[in-house]
């Protein structure tokens, strides 16, 4: 059964279509057992879209598919969906290396027992990113979560991470027509203006391969 809590997000548009095969025969092989609604984010250019193994669900927006207005559209895309948490994707991130579901459900419940203290967890490895010291949570005994440094410079990144959905629509609706790249920028501004923490996996696992 599908957690109804959690669901996945692929940001994407018409312009990229060639990379939504490669990213979804990679999530089914090294993600099999994934257990929540999938969606990807388009536009209006995209009439349909399925990969077998997986139930994908179209999200789309009404504007046009240009760099300036990614914050834009990531919010439409974001107000369709209803799950309390999402684990975000660009669509060149791609899964090269075995998902255990446990591990993210293990990142929900932290999530879940921190709420107002923290809206995030990157689930990829940051290195020095999360500081020193003692993890704050391990994860199968395996996994070092920490809380990010505050003075990195993108305390915010679209790397694969899991959210509080209303937080991050809520911020990213603060920032119209923002690219992606400036998203990363403004939103770190408007966590270390705000004092806004947010945790990371700290261990030495390679972050997912970008391919554009």
């Amino acid at each position: 059964m599908n957690n109804p809590d959690i669901s996945i997000l692929v940001i994407s548009c018409s312009l990229y279509k060639n990379i939504w095969d490669p990213f979804f025969e990679l999530l089914q092989k090294n993600w099999p057992d994934c257990p929540y609604d999938i969606y990807l984010g388009t536009d209006k250019y995209t009439e349909d879209y399925s990969y077998d193994g997986h139930n994908i669900k179209l999200v789309k927006t009404q504007l046009e598919p240009y760099a300036g207005n990614y914050s834009n559209r990531t919010v439409d895309f974001l107000s369709q969906i209803n799950s309390k948490y999402v684990i975000i994707f660009q669509d060149d991130h791609l899964i090269d290396s075995k998902v255990i579901t446990d591990e993210i459900t293990a990142c929900y419940s932290i999530l879940e027992q921190t709420q107002g203290v923290y809206n995030g967890i990157r689930l990829h490895g940051v290195g020095g990113d999360c500081g020193l010291g003692i993890p704050k949570y391990i994860v199968n005994n395996r996994i070092r979560i920490n809380e990010c440094n505050q003075n990195q410079n993108y305390l915010f990144s679209w790397m694969c991470s899991i959210w509080n959905r209303k937080f991050i629509l809520e911020k990213l609706d603060s920032i119209k027509d923002t690219s992606a790249d400036s998203c990363e920028g403004k939103l770190t501004n408007i966590m270390k203006e705000n004092n806004i923490k947010m945790l990371a996996i700290a261990d030495d696992r390679e972050s997912p391969k970008r391919v554009k």
